[in-house]
């Protein structure tokens, strides 16, 4: 519950209740606790301003973000992502096997094994098939989360599409 300090700040207040009750079982009095949660409630509404605003950073980014399983399960990506890949949203995205998108499935696993041992990968290009048939060509940044053990555990991504760059350069030459 919310109350209105007499000096004009909010506090917040959790509050338990018991009624105690006679030898006819009648309601004779109730015992109230009374708990200051106003820090807790402060930080709760830091925590979730953080949130929004990665959030909004998340979703606005002009790359396709993602993370990933190193086995190709897809835990979390932007909408962008899901757009290079031909998909309708990132909801429709999570869960899929990011390996299926690959024109060589066994490059990922080559990528994935680079990975595990450079940390990161940078300005890779990959030939990748969205979800209607179509290649693409993309260029792709990743970096490895690993577990306490060392071993890779999750791959933060970010595609980029650069079909249509391919396209102008393959132009280019043959001009």
């Amino acid at each position: 519950k919310r109350y209105v300090h007499k000096n004009g700040h909010i506090v917040w207040a959790l509050f338990n209740v018991s009624l105690i009750h006679g030898e006819q079982r009648e309601p004779l009095y109730y015992i109230v606790q009374m708990q200051d949660i106003t820090q807790i409630k402060a930080t709760q509404a830091k925590f979730k301003a953080r949130e929004d605003r990665y959030r909004r950073i998340f979703e606005a980014d002009l790359s396709g973000f993602y993370i990933a399983k190193p086995e190709g399960e897809i835990i979390l990506c932007n909408n962008v992502f899901a757009d290079i890949l031909g998909l309708a949203s990132s909801h429709e995205a999570v869960g899929m096997d990011l390996n299926g998108f690959y024109k060589e499935p066994d490059l990922r696993q080559q990528l994935v094994d680079q990975l595990a041992t450079a940390k990161r990968l940078k300005h890779i290009e990959v030939e990748m098939v969205r979800k209607d048939g179509a290649s693409i060509h993309a260029r792709l940044n990743a970096i490895g989360r690993f577990d306490a053990q060392g071993n890779l555990s999750e791959i933060l991504g970010y595609l980029m599409d650069i079909t249509h760059q391919k396209s102008l350069e393959a132009q280019l030459l043959h001009a």
